[in-house]
């Protein structure tokens, strides 16, 4: 095991040392790590109900944003096949408690944390002080993942980093789809 991983590694079981001193603290780590990624559809579903165009089409960027990170996350998830902080080696001299239902799967990157990510993105992008309370809740969800254990620091860098890239590319795309469209429209409204 690498200096890097055991550093990972313990900081998990020291974060989970602080998350289980209190039936509270317990509480609100399984709170962040399994229903605060609800916020999200609850906000969406106000912003559509809105009426305000701008919003609607930021929960479609979200959703989609969402889909496209939650697809990636599959995908290297599959390739690199990193086992869960609590599957390691009996070995290693730390131990770490189960404060939600553990996952099945590998580890890297954090699907809860590109999927909130990607969402939050896409809330910034149409209204900044949305955007502000929407990355607040995502930290909070990929904190929770971290205290839960079954993530390690990297795994929710690397779910950010997949979240964000998600929603660039689902605006970069959205971009090109504009401008395609304005020019056939405007080929097409040409007046000789």
């Amino acid at each position: 095991m690498t200096n890097h991983m055991l550093f990972e590694l313990q900081l998990i079981s020291s974060i989970q040392q602080v998350a289980t001193s209190s039936p509270l603290l317990i509480a609100l780590v399984d709170f962040l790590a399994r229903w605060l990624v609800l916020a999200f559809a609850v906000l969406a579903v106000f912003l559509v109900v809105s009426n305000r165009k701008k919003y609607r089409h930021a929960v479609l960027e979200a959703a989609w944003a969402g889909i496209l990170a939650l697809v990636l996350r599959i995908g290297l998830s599959n390739i690199i096949q990193r086992p869960r902080p609590f599957m390691m080696p009996q070995d290693v001299d730390l131990t770490f408690s189960r404060l939600i239902p553990f996952p099945v799967g590998s580890s890297f990157p954090s699907g809860h944390t590109a999927v909130v990510f990607a969402i939050a993105a896409a809330f910034a992008y149409a209204n900044p002080r949305l955007g502000i309370a929407a990355f607040i809740v995502a930290f909070l969800v990929a904190f929770g993942r971290l205290a839960a254990g079954v993530h390690y620091p990297t795994d929710i860098l690397g779910g950010i980093v997949v979240g964000l890239v998600s929603f660039w590319f689902v605006r970069f795309m959205h971009h090109q789809l504009r401008k395609r469209d304005i020019i056939k429209s405007a080929e097409i409204h040409k007046h000789e």
